[in-house]
Order: structure tokens, then C-alpha cells, then sequence
């Protein structure tokens, strides 16, 4: 029985029949089972909570410190990124997340592709790992491999994929490339060199075993050879030394038999003096491997003799083969040419001097007489008188030049001319030449026509004025016509000035020689108004010291080109115009003060101290160094300058004795050297004294002008 509830809190009981009682019996055990099941579903659940926190917490955890990189892409913006994923860009996770897309953080040529490419995965369509090049926040770039599948996300497409930073991978892949590449190249190299070389010892095999055979055919011919050669002694030496094969010629040279020859030792065959040089040079033609000559005398004979190593099997020598040529002939030959040309340098040395004595000592009679007619020149002269001073002096000048071409030959040799190469232009310059030569011309009946330019060039002024000098000189003088032509044209990367005159032409076989020292065409009675025949040879030399071709063409019966070759110069550089070497015009000069006159020729300190007492001044002259000395230490205080004659006697020059003026006077005394000398050691030693210079024969013009320098020296 059980109790029911009532109303009003009772309780009655309430009646169970047994069939009742049972079937709530499987109930309550019904009910106690699903308590218990709920139970076991309720402690599953809270373990399967518990797992799903403990997995997501894992998976985060995972995600966060995963060694790559992680995102969720959605609307091509970042939904998600990993601390790895964010470092790869040099950003934060909350920097990327909304704000930046992978387009923003990839080169650009690769931003469409990688759109598709996330298109296609929010599609469905599988992934594929493909790689890009990234771009960092601070410009970098770096190389990376990413892989991503379709997902979604909040009910929209989105892209869940990873990223790996490849960029050492890659290095070491190029470098693994770039080394397979080289491994690769090397090992078709190494074969290459195997199949060159087994080629190459087939055929040296196959070489060896014919020169072998060839060997063995020659030896009997070599010694045919060797004995029907007659002009050459031929010897065999062995490692001892000793003669193994001879011929006939050098049994003869020995004064034996082939016979006894062989056998012999070298040091048998030799004297004294050749043997022990001889059995050095073959032993060390035996030990080096290496040919030898040299020239010995043998039995009263010279021989060229050439030792030759005779290799064995192995290729070290074994052998010596001595040929050995008689050359007594060519030695007598060389020894008389040695002979020749010591005598033709002595004879050409003894010209020298005497042609710079022979200057010198005429120059000292012109400079007197050149000195006398400056000062005739202040006195008043009839007409006649006049023109036969004139005459004198153009025939003082004809000389003058001739000397001055002796001497330009004497400053070439001796060094003392350095070019001074400026930029100039060439119009004004060939302008200058033009007025030099205009009067000359003008008595043969010839205009000097100038083709108009504008070229800049770059060289001594002075010198190549002299080399044109020369050219224009012979134009007028051979020009069969009524002009010369002056012109300039491109050469190369410089300009050719050339000078063209109608004439007869000069013959092919003589284009050469023109250019030597005294040599003349179209003058064998040597007409001295035709000049030495220096003018061409010194024109070359200059051209050589300022390393300038000349050229000339000519055809016999039309006429000549003389031509030079010089070196452009930029147009817009620094250039000057080169000046005249005119002298200024000198009025009646009325000087002051006292000159100083060294010389040791009377007639030219009577001449010089005749013309200065002229121009006004007071003179003291002296003959030598001592005079002089003796002149300064009771006048010194009054001499202005001084004119010294380089050469004087007693062992003096003016160099020294202007030193010891200069001592004496306690000052610089302004100072001219005067100088007849042409050696070109005496003009070596006058330019390195760096006193100014004038060479005999000086004309009033030029004397006045050295005293007006000297005076602005004062």
C-alpha cells in the first residue's frame, strides 16, 4: 500500500495490487537507469568540454608559436595571422588583421596572380604550394612558399593556408645550382682533358714508336752526313766527354785521324785557356738541358761554335753535339769595320771641332765689323756712301745666316733648345709667316697666298715657326711660278700645314736625302746665296724634338708639298697667339751710366766700346778675367752692367767671372753672355748658367735691346 496526497496536506493511502507493484518496480529501474545514463552523458559532455578547451588552447598555442607562418584570408583582407606570419613582414598580428591584405605585402607584378589565385581557392577549388616574393615593412624583399584551402567562415568563403620564409633556401639552392654547374662544367673540362690526353699518348706512342724505327734507319745516314760534311766540324761528346762521333773536317782541325780523334777527351783537344771554358759550357749544356754558343779560337782559327744537347730515353742528355763553322774571315771582316768606324768617329769628331773653331773664329771679325756699322750709322753719310754701307751689311747678314745655320745644328746636338708647346691658333700664325716672307717674295715675283682656317694646335709656336721657315724659304727659291700656297687640313685626329710651290720638282730617289746635312739639289757650284744646304736637316731635327712627322710629295717637272704633322688642340681651351720675333724699332738711344766690356778680341771691345760711347754711355772694357776683376774693384760701384764674352783667356768663362763680380760688387750685376763658341758642350754650360745669351755676330738692334732688358733688371 502507499500514500497518495490530498488536498489540505493529507495524505491517504493508496491502494497497489501486486500486477501494479511490479510494474513500478521496472519503472523505478527504468528511471534509474537513465539517471544513470544522464549521469554518463553529463561526465562525457564535461570531458569532451574539458578536451575541446584543452585542444583549442593547444591548437592556439600551436598557432601562435608555429615556426611558420599562418593566415586566414576573407575578402582579400587578413582575418587572422600568427606572430611568425607578422614577423616575416616586420609588423604586429593586430597591424595586419584588417588593415593590411596579402596583395598590399607582395611585389607588384605578383598581386594579380595571387588575387586569382585566392578567388579560386574561395571557390573550392584545391590548393597548390606556389611561391612569391614578399615585401616587408622596410622595403626588403624575401622569398617565400605558401599553400592555402577554401573555408568558411561566419558563413562566407575565406582562405585558411600557411607560408614558410624560403628565402635561405633559395640561396642555397642558387648556390647548389651554381656549384652543380660548375661541378658539371669541370667534369666535361676534366673529360675533355682525359680524351685530349689519351688521344694525345695514343698518337705520341705511335710518334715514338716511328721515331724509333726512324731513329735507328738515321743513325746510319747521321753518320754518312756527319763525315761528308766539310765546311763544319762536327763532334760527338758523351757524358765523359769524350768524342764518340767526329768528321774528316774536324780530324783535319786537330791534326789526326777520325780514327784517333774518337776517344779523345775534351780537355785533350782544347788548350789551357779555351779548354776550360769549352769543357764548362759542355757540362753545363749536358746538366741544363739548354743549347749553348759562342765564338773560341781553335788551331789559329775562330769558330762559331754551337753545342747542342743530344737527349736519350729517358729525355735528360746523354750526349753533346758540337758545330763548329770557321769564321777567321768575318772576324778579319769586323775588325777592319771597327777599325773604319773608330777612324770615321774620330774624323767626324775632329770636324766638329773644327767647324766650331772655324765658326768662332769668324765670327769675331763679323761681330767687330757688324758692331763698326752700327756705329757709322750715326754719322752723316752721302748716298753713295749709304749704299755701300747697305751692302755691307746684307752681305754681313748672308754670313750671319750661314753661321746661325751651323749653330742651330750645334743647339740641336747639344740639347739646349726645349720646346715650349702651347695652344694657338693657326690663322694668325701662318699670317705672321706670310709678312716675314712677303718682301723676299715679292723680289721673285711671287705672292704667298694663305688658304683661310680656323684649326687650334698644340706645339711650340718658335720651333714649328723655324721648320715653315725653312719650307717657305725653299718654295721661293726653287718657285718656277707667280705664288706659294700655304694650307692646313684635317690629318687624323690633328692638322697637316702644308706648302705647295710649282717648280721643277724634285726626283724620287733624291725625297730622301734632302733632308741630310749639306746637301743640295740644283746647286753644284754651291752658290752661297742658296744657304749650306742645312736649312731641310735642321727643319728634321726639330720636327724629331717636338716628335712631328714631315712629309713631302713632288713630281718632277710640277712642283713640291713640304708638309708637317701637329697635334690638335681643343678650341675652347686656354690658348695665345704667338708673337713676332720681329725686333722693336730702335730710335737714337741716349744713355746713361757705365757698361762693362770683356772680350779678348781688341777689334771687337774697341768696336762695342765705340758704339756705347755713341748711345751716350761710359765704357770700362778688359781682355781677360783678371783686367776685369781688377776694373770692378776700382769701379764697381758705378758699373751698371756688363757684356762677357763666354771663352776667355787664362782659364776663365764669363760664367765664372760673373760669379766672382757678383762677389766682389756685393749685388747681382745685370749680365750678357757674348759668345762666337758653337760647341755644344759650351751651350750645355751657358744654359744651365740661365744668363742671358747672344751669339756672334750682334748688330746694333740687338745690343740696344739687351741693354734696355738689362736695364729693367736694374
Amino acid at each position: 500500500m502507499a500514500e497518495s496526497s490530498g488536498g489540505k496536506g493529507e495524505r491517504r493511502p493508496i491502494m497497489v495490487h501486486d500486477d501494479e507493484r511490479d510494474d513500478s518496480g521496472s519503472l523505478k529501474q527504468e528511471l534509474r537507469r537513465l539517471r544513470e545514463r544522464l549521469r554518463e552523458e553529463r561526465a562525457a559532455r564535461l570531458r569532451a568540454e574539458t578536451a575541446l578547451a584543452e585542444s583549442e588552447e593547444r591548437y592556439v598555442g600551436t598557432m601562435q608559436s608555429a615556426l611558420v607562418g599562418i593566415y586566414i584570408i576573407q575578402d582579400l583582407k587578413f582575418r587572422y595571422v600568427n606572430p611568425t606570419m607578422a614577423a616575416f613582414f616586420g609588423y604586429r598580428p593586430e597591424e595586419m588583421v584588417g588593415g593590411l591584405g596579402p596583395t598590399d605585402l607582395l611585389v607588384p607584378e605578383q598581386r594579380a596572380m595571387v588575387a586569382r589565385n585566392l578567388q579560386r581557392r574561395a571557390h573550392g577549388e584545391a590548393g597548390h604550394p606556389y611561391e612569391v616574393t614578399c615585401l616587408r615593412r622596410d622595403g626588403s624583399r624575401f622569398d617565400a612558399m605558401v599553400w592555402g584551402k577554401g573555408v568558411t567562415l561566419d558563413g562566407r568563403p575565406a582562405s585558411v593556408g600557411t607560408m614558410m620564409d624560403i628565402s635561405t633556401l633559395k640561396q642555397v639552392q642558387r648556390r647548389l645550382e651554381h656549384h652543380q654547374a660548375h661541378l658539371q662544367e669541370q667534369v666535361a673540362q676534366q673529360t675533355g682533358r682525359l680524351r685530349r690526353t689519351n688521344r694525345q699518348l695514343q698518337q705520341d706512342i705511335r710518334a715514338r714508336e716511328e721515331a724509333e724505327a726512324a731513329l735507328r734507319t738515321s743513325e746510319h745516314r747521321l753518320r754518312g752526313l756527319i763525315n761528308a760534311t766539310e765546311d763544319d766540324m762536327v763532334m760527338l761528346f758523351d757524358r765523359q766527354l769524350r768524342v764518340v762521333v767526329a768528321n774528316e773536317t774536324a780530324a783535319r782541325t786537330f791534326g789526326s785521324s777520325v780514327a784517333a780523334l774518337t776517344g779523345k777527351r775534351a780537355s785533350e783537344l782544347f788548350d789551357t785557356e779555351s779548354g776550360d771554358n769549352c769543357q764548362q759550357r759542355l757540362l753545363s749544356v749536358l746538366s741544363e738541358g739548354e743549347s749553348r754558343r759562342l765564338e773560341r779560337l781553335l788551331a789559329d782559327h775562330w769558330y762559331d761554335i754551337n753545342l747542342c744537347p743530344v737527349p736519350g730515353s729517358g729525355g735528360r742528355p746523354t750526349a753533346v753535339a758540337m758545330f763548329a763553322r770557321d769564321i777567321t774571315q768575318r772576324k778579319l771582316i769586323e775588325q777592319a769595320f771597327e777599325r773604319s768606324k773608330e777612324e770615321a768617329e774620330r774624323a767626324n769628331q775632329a770636324k766638329s771641332r773644327f767647324l766650331a773653331a772655324a765658326n768662332h773664329d769668324l765670327r769675331q771679325p763679323l761681330q767687330a765689323m757688324s758692331l763698326l756699322l752700327g756705329a757709322i750709322g750715326f754719322h752723316d753719310l752721302d748716298r753713295r756712301t749709304q749704299a755701300l754701307v747697305g751692302d755691307m751689311k746684307n752681305a754681313l747678314r748672308v754670313m750671319e745666316s750661314l753661321l746661325n745655320a751651323l749653330l742651330d745644328i750645334s743647339k740641336l746636338e747639344a740639347g739646349t733648345i726645349v720646346p715650349e708647346p702651347v695652344g694657338f691658333p693657326v690663322q694668325p700664325f701662318l699670317e705672321h709667316l706670310q709678312s716675314q716672307f712677303r718682301a723676299q717674295a715679292a723680289e721673285h715675283g711671287i705672292t704667298i697666298r694663305i688658304r683661310p682656317t680656323d684649326a687650334v694646335i698644340h706645339t711650340d709656336p718658335v720651333l714649328l715657326g723655324r721648320i715653315l721657315q725653312n719650307f717657305l724659304s725653299n718654295a721661293i727659291r726653287h718657285c718656277r711660278g707667280d705664288r706659294v700656297l700655304i694650307g692646313c687640313r684635317p690629318a687624323g685626329t690633328g692638322r697637316r700645314i702644308e706648302v705647295w710651290n710649282p717648280g721643277e720638282g724634285i726626283p724620287e730617289q733624291e725625297q730622301e736625302r734632302i733632308f741630310e746635312e749639306f746637301y743640295q739639289l740644283g746647286n753644284p757650284a754651291r752658290n752661297r746665296d742658296q744657304g749650306l744646304g742645312l736649312g731641310l736637316a735642321i727643319a728634321k731635327r726639330m720636327a724629331d724634338l717636338l716628335q712631328l712627322h714631315l712629309g713631302v710629295r713632288s713630281r718632277e717637272g710640277v712642283g713640291a708639298v713640304f708638309s708637317v704633322d701637329v697635334p690638335g688642340a681643343d678650341p675652347q681651351s686656354r690658348i695665345r697667339r704667338p708673337h713676332a720675333d720681329r725686333p722693336a724699332t730702335v730710335a737714337r738711344p741716349r744713355g746713361q751710366g757705365a757698361v762693362l766690356v770683356v772680350d779678348d778680341d781688341k777689334g771687337i771691345r774697341a768696336a762695342m766700346g765705340r758704339l756705347l760711347e755713341l748711345w751716350g754711355y761710359r765704357v770700362f772694357s778688359a781682355e781677360g778675367g783678371e783686367p776685369a776683376l781688377q776694373l770692378v774693384r776700382r769701379h764697381g760701384s758705378v758699373i751698371d752692367c756688363a757684356f762677357l764674352d763666354y771663352r776667355l783667356p787664362d782659364g776663365w768663362d764669363g760664367v765664372t767671372l760673373y760669379r766672382e763680380i757678383c762677389r766682389l760688387a756685393d749685388r747681382t750685376l745685370p749680365t750678357t753672355l757674348v759668345t762666337g763658341d758653337t760647341a755644344a758642350k759650351r751651350l750645355r754650360e751657358v744654359r744651365e748658367s740661365r744668363l742671358p745669351l747672344l751669339h756672334k755676330p750682334v748688330d746694333a738692334d740687338t745690343l740696344l735691346q739687351a741693354l734696355e732688358r738689362m736695364h729693367l733688371q736694374k
